[in-house]
């Protein structure tokens, strides 16, 4: 007969076990596959939103018409390009731009040898009333019959006097003297008005060039090559040029014949070239700077108490808000992100438990509704943020259409919860 056993006390305590705490049984209802799993994302949810509400960042207040209270002034120094003195500026560089004309002088440079050829059958001795039709009509292009201050019988008499030697016409003063006239007149060129007016480039300068190119022009003034002028100056330069070489009476004369020729017959050799012109005006706007206005802290005035925000006080609050937040230290940046984190985790917390202990703890546990949940939220957020500047101002759509799919979806205590903390969230993030 075996032994009977007896159990000591020490033996009955030992196998006594006490039931897991309630704390026990939470942790290991916690930390089981798919709650862990809907616990990393509620975390990677929360860092979405705290990145596309950018949390660590403050709000930007100020919106298109509201109306300030009291004077905005600039909080940092900062500066901001002045787009209307920009734009002045290039108006004024593109005023000075020196347009580029091209000069075909082939027609001044034949124009003495066309009046040579004029001059030449008028030097034989038949007196004025026995000329030939051909030398009366050659006569007649030198000495226009509207001249008053000389006949054509006189013009004559003065050209056969300074060339009674015909070898004075042939020996090379009369060339060397129309040469010295006309070949300045060619080099620069001739034109009636400018092609261009004040607003495509300068009204005093022009660059002139040959067929060389544009990359050998140079640079004139225009009233060096306006006709008008040209002819002004053309009796007095040819006189002069005739008085050096011919010491005849008759010369004065023969010089104003020559210049009213010259006058009316001078060509126009520049052509106005509007392709290399507005090149040139592009590149004189493109090498404008910026225009800059600095605006200094307590001082200057970025918006008046009492008047409509418009776009252009917008943009500068805008500017003065950029420079104010890039100055902001780590440990502000830091204890903002902390605080809309906090703010992120107390939302979770008071949903979470609503929906645990007074609506449907199901919800909490069903990964393809917690998905749905999470990513309605995301993407109402982020729909938030980008809608919501101005002009469009539209966040308001987009929470609307959240509220009304979550009471389809989640019933609706849950979209009234969920929609409230959605817009708390979007208010503090974007300073609505």
């Amino acid at each position: 007969m075996a032994a009977n056993h007896k159990r000591t006390r020490l033996d009955r305590v030992s196998k006594l076990q006490l039931e897991p705490s309630a704390v026990s049984r939470w942790l290991r209802q916690a930390f089981n596959g798919v709650t862990a799993l809907h616990v990393i994302l509620a975390i990677v949810v929360g860092a979405l939103l705290i990145v596309t509400l950018r949390g660590w960042r403050p709000a930007f207040p100020y919106r298109s018409g509201q109306v300030p209270d009291r004077d905005i002034v600039a909080r940092v120094q900062f500066e901001m390009v002045d787009d209307g003195q920009t734009a002045q500026i290039k108006k004024q560089r593109r005023r000075g731009v020196l347009c580029y004309y091209e000069n075909r002088p082939l027609a001044i440079r034949q124009l003495g040898s066309t009046l040579k050829n004029k001059i030449s059958p008028l030097l034989d001795e038949a007196p004025f009333e026995e000329l030939t039709p051909a030398q009366l009509t050659s006569l007649q292009s030198l000495v226009p019959e509207t001249s008053s201050t000389y006949t054509p019988s006189e013009a004559l008499e003065a050209l056969r006097t300074l060339f009674l030697d015909r070898g004075k016409l042939d020996n090379g003063k009369f060339d060397d003297a129309v040469k010295s006239v006309l070949d300045p007149i060619a080099e620069r060129g001739v034109l009636k008005a400018l092609a261009h007016d004040s607003e495509e480039g300068s009204q005093r300068q022009i660059r002139i060039f040959e067929g060389s190119g544009p990359e050998d022009a140079t640079v004139v003034g225009v009233s060096d090559v306006r006709h008008s002028e040209i002819a002004d100056r053309l009796p007095g330069e040819v006189a002069g040029q005739f008085q050096q070489r011919f010491e005849s009476p008759a010369s004065v004369v023969v010089a104003r014949i020559v210049s009213n020729y010259f006058a009316n017959q001078l060509p126009v050799t520049l052509s106005y070239q509007k392709d290399l012109s507005e090149e040139a005006r592009r590149e004189a706007e493109e090498s404008v700077e910026d225009a800059k206005v600095t605006y200094v802290p307590t001082v200057s005035k970025l918006a008046e108490a009492g008047v409509p925000i418009q776009s252009e006080e917008l943009r500068r609050l805008r500017a003065e808000y950029e420079q104010w937040v890039s100055q902001l230290s780590w440990g502000e940046t830091l204890f903002r992100l902390a605080a809309f984190t906090g703010m992120i985790a107390a939302m979770y917390l008071l949903c979470g438990m609503y929906i645990y202990y007074q609506y449907d703890r199901q919800l909490l546990s069903n990964t393809s509704q917690l998905v749905r949940l999470f990513g309605l939220v995301v993407v109402t957020c982020a729909i938030c943020r980008y809608s919501s500047p101005d002009p469009l101002r539209a966040e308001v759509v987009p929470l609307t259409i959240c509220a009304i799919t979550m009471t389809i979806t989640f019933g609706r205590p849950v979209a009234l919860l969920v929609s409230a903390c959605i817009a708390l969230a979007v208010t503090l993030s974007l300073g609505l």
